[in-house]
């Protein structure tokens, strides 16, 4: 019901309204699933559909609710079906970088010991000097060979930090305290170059980081090779096409799936993560950067670092060094 009756005096026994007055309100019920997994149980479908309820649409109903699963898993895309006739409230369409459900199950409540580990680094430098994202990503070197994957973004307050803030609706100064981004110190409210070089060097440094590379878009990136080159840091350019990108940005998909991406809830990278959008093309992809430009630089930064992590445990199966050594090795 849209509206209701507020009445002043009402005569019930006489069977009319002497005064209403309509004041219009909103009444809303939504009928959903508690979990995705209550899919594979018919018996919980009447929360999302309270129409199964009545006997005369049950059989029908039922029928069509299988035929849309069935459909959908074939085709290996639950989303549309899961939102649609399930009501499930999702994160990620099927042009989603990840499913949002997927990302959560990663996250774990410590960080993991970094110090001593090996380090990618990617670098994603703005093109609107608004927002600037370094990505970390640290082999653990465990059983499971997972990965721990981190960013840390610098914000830009051209226009005005409050006007950001409102626009963006991210609390970028809470952020700042609790350690995700750096606010540039720079008067005209463009980033400034020298924190984001200087965070990363005292980061590695810090930590002593092992760094395996700084792995970068080439866009706008002259200034910031120039000033990292006195620290000897190998720096990798990532051409961004997807020649380059699509095997990485898949490979990243199947690990967070298989739950090797971990991750501590790091709130710009979350966004980051729930604002990418895939561009396909064929049976290729990659993240597009023309949609939500300023809201995905932590992913972006990340799959720069992961073009080369995605390989770090196969190229450590060999030790090439001993391999070349021994008598094994002839040519």
């Amino acid at each position: 019901m849209e509206w209701s009756y507020v009445c002043s005096r009402i005569s019930v026994c006489n069977g009319y309204i002497e005064r209403e007055e309509r004041e219009r309100k909103l009444f809303s019920v939504v009928y959903e699933q508690d979990d995705e997994k209550e899919i594979s149980d018919e018996s919980t479908w009447i929360k999302s559909n309270p129409l199964l309820e009545v006997e005369s649409m049950k059989k029908k109903l039922l029928k069509n609710l299988r035929k849309k699963l069935k459909e959908a898993q074939e085709k290996d895309d639950l989303n549309g079906t899961l939102v649609k006739n399930f009501n499930l409230w999702r994160t990620a369409s099927s042009d989603s970088l990840l499913n949002g459900d997927d990302w959560k199950d990663c996250a774990v409540e410590e960080k993991p010991d970094i110090y001593g580990k090996p380090v990618y680094i990617g670098v994603d430098l703005s093109r609107s000097e608004d927002l600037s994202s370094l990505g970390f990503i640290y082999p653990l070197e465990d059983a499971e060979e997972n990965f721990y994957v981190d960013s840390h973004s610098f914000v830009g307050r051209k226009g005005g930090l409050e006007n950001k803030i409102q626009r963006d609706k991210i609390d970028y100064k809470r952020l700042e305290q609790e350690g995700y981004c750096t606010i540039t110190d720079k008067e005209s409210g463009i980033i400034n170059l020298q924190q984001v070089i200087d965070y990363m060097v005292d980061h590695i440094t810090k930590n002593d980081l092992q760094v395996k590379g700084i792995f970068y878009d080439p866009y706008n990136i002259s200034l910031f090779l120039n000033e990292i080159e006195q620290y000897g840091y190998p720096a990798i350019e990532v051409r961004q096409g997807v020649r380059t990108l699509s095997e990485p940005t898949k490979n990243f998909r199947l690990n967070v799936m298989d739950q090797r991406l971990l991750h501590t809830n790091n709130p710009l990278l979350n966004l980051a993560i729930n604002n990418a959008i895939l561009k396909k093309v064929n049976d290729t992809v990659q993240i597009d950067k023309d949609l939500n430009r300023e809201k995905i630089d932590p992913i972006a930064a990340l799959m720069n670092a992961y073009t080369e992590a995605m390989y770090h445990y196969e190229q450590n199966e060999t030790d090439w060094d001993a391999y070349y050594q021994s008598e094994d090795f002839g040519i």
